[in-house]
Order: C-alpha cells, then sequence, then structure tokens
C-alpha cells in the first residue's frame, strides 16, 4: 500500500466498506452505533471470505499505521 509506505496510516477496502455501512444506517435510523461493532463486523465477514477463499491470498490487517 502506498500510503503506508510513506507513514500514512491505510486501511483496506473491506474496513472502509462496513465502516460506510455503519455510519449511513447512523445516518438513517437517527442513532449512534458504538465503535465496536465495526471491527465485530468486520471480522466476521473476512472470517465468511477466508473461509470460501481457496488460495486465501486476502490481506489479513486491516489497518497499518
Amino acid at each position: 500500500m502506498f500510503g503506508n509506505s510513506i507513514g500514512k496510516r491505510t486501511c483496506d477496502a473491506l474496513y472502509m466498506l462496513v465502516g460506510q455501512a455503519i455510519k449511513y444506517q447512523e445516518i438513517w435510523q437517527y442513532t449512534k452505533i458504538d465503535n465496536s461493532i465495526l471491527d465485530i463486523i468486520y471480522n466476521i465477514i473476512k472470517n465468511i471470505i477466508l473461509l470460501n477463499n481457496t488460495n486465501k491470498n486476502i490481506n489479513k490487517n486491516r489497518c497499518m499505521a
């Protein structure tokens, strides 16, 4: 990841997608969703993808500082 190579924090696309979905739900439902839910949902989806991916070539780090 280019950003990481120049010292910037980067996130994978799945983590960003889950974060955006949570934000949209907050807007749509006029509520605040706890930030810990992001990691829980991300890990569930990532594990499903990894279980269904035969070559396991998915980056296992969601964010790198």
